[in-house]
């Protein structure tokens, strides 16, 4: 195993079972037994400086949103021996700027890729080099991202990675599954160890070697989802990320009946990693020649390309169709734990408001227009009897229209949100969603 850290290619000694604080990082002056050969820790302490201990997750207690984005690139790309291999990667890298890359199945020896990746501008890695020409796993940063790797294996490479606030790490593991059912207890059972070492924000992205559903599967063995990932991805009380882009990221590219497509690629995530990135989205782009799709991460989503913030609107429960909306769209889905299933419903219930505010209720000042001008119509002429209801009906839907418009200004009212807190979040959304299920 090999750590390139400022232009030096270190050797590793195969690392322990993942334990915090059995192979702290090199910076800290109270750090235990380190498996870093002698010629290390030389250069080491000529050049590294004092830098006080991190305090611990688990001692700071409460995570707060990261302010800065980071983004990472993950991506089973079959080595990059071949110049077409490393002309695609760096289109993709000048186009999206990674801030850490991950790749598996390199292929090549770690003397021959770091020079690729300093190309690259990534002058840090991490890399279990290939048994022969078979598997090889690698996390590369740029010099500015604190990453410490804290567990090596042919399957995984995990570390800590400290971002805003710089006292709230959190968990990265990358994952190369492993393509034999027999390794797949042992890779699990070090999953399992590292979140019971470490009580935090954590997340997992890469090639799984395996599907969740038996909709991210199309073609060959129609057996369904690999039964012993969902039931460990369950287990660790992990939660898939919403994926965009291309929906199958592994294709074979056989013709007719033998092409088989899934998605053996993703992201997931405990709940702490939700709570510090919010906004994180996760893209698979397409490939012309690759059998796997590139992964996208950014924990903190484009602000070019966001969507406007979803609030609760306190009007929409004046409309008694808002119930229906929201019991149509609580639902939960099978097969997914409690957490998950919570999400899942809260996302639904967010979309199906959103969409029946859009398409049914309309636009507020358009809604008004429109009845004032009805009713002046009524007004400039002689009335029928009929007419005289339909002028009441008017009126009552134009105060109706006005209460609404009124609860609406309310709700934005800059000086309400500072006297009041902002109470337009999911908090009603839960509250309608309580009153319907009981």
């Amino acid at each position: 195993m090999h750590l390139f850290i400022d232009n030096h290619l270190l050797e590793l000694d195969p690392l322990p079972r993942f334990c915090l604080g059995a192979n702290p990082s090199p910076h800290s002056p109270n750090r235990g037994p380190t498996h870093y050969h002698s010629s290390w820790k030389k250069r080491a302490r000529s050049v590294l400086v004092h830098i006080p201990d991190r305090p611990s997750p688990v001692d700071l207690g409460l995570f707060k949103a990261s302010t800065g984005a980071m983004i990472i690139l993950a991506w089973n790309y079959r080595g990059l021996a071949s110049r077409s291999t490393v002309l695609d990667l760096k289109a993709i890298i000048t186009s999206f700027s990674p801030d850490i890359l991950i790749l598996s199945e390199t292929k090549i020896s770690s003397s021959s890729l770091s020079p690729k990746l300093q190309s690259f501008h990534f002058y840090n890695n991490v890399h279990v080099p290939p048994v022969g020409l078979s598997g090889g796993l690698c996390l590369a940063w740029k010099d500015g991202v604190d990453f410490e790797p804290t567990f090596l294996s042919k399957n995984v490479i995990s570390g800590l990675v400290y971002s805003d606030p710089s006292n709230s790490p959190w968990l990265l593991s990358t994952i190369y599954g492993p393509p034999n059912l027999s390794d797949r207890a042992t890779f699990w059972d070090n999953l399992s160890i590292m979140t019971s070492n470490f009580n935090g924000p954590w997340l997992l992205i890469g090639d799984f070697n395996g599907t969740l559903s038996s909709a991210d599967k199309v073609g060959g063995n129609l057996l369904g989802p690999s039964v012993s990932l969902r039931s460990n991805v369950e287990e660790l009380g992990l939660i898939p990320i919403t994926q965009k882009g291309i929906r199958f990221t592994w294709n074979n590219h056989r013709k007719g009946k033998a092409n088989i497509r899934a998605k053996l690629d993703q992201g997931i995530a405990n709940e702490d990693w939700f709570s510090l990135f919010p906004n994180a989205s996760l893209k698979s782009l397409p490939v012309c020649t690759f059998d796997h799709c590139p992964l996208i991460l950014n924990t903190l989503e484009d602000q070019g390309f966001l969507k406007r913030q979803f609030k609760f609107e306190a009007m929409w429960t004046r409309d008694n169709y808002s119930f229906y909306v929201v019991e149509h769209a609580w639902k939960p889905l099978p097969r997914l734990a409690s957490a998950a299933n919570v999400c899942h419903k809260i996302a639904q219930t967010r979309i199906a408001l959103s969409n029946w505010n859009k398409n049914q209720l309309g636009k507020l000042k358009s809604n008004i227009a429109a009845l004032r001008k009805a009713i002046s119509e009524i007004q400039a002429q002689e009335k029928s009897q009929d007419d005289l209801g339909r002028e009441q009906d008017l009126k009552y839907s134009l105060n109706e229209q006005l209460l609404r418009e009124e609860l609406h200004w309310r709700q934005k009212s800059r000086v309400r949100w500072l006297q009041e807190g902002d109470n337009c979040d999911i908090y009603p959304i839960l509250k309608v969603a309580y009153a319907v299920i009981i």
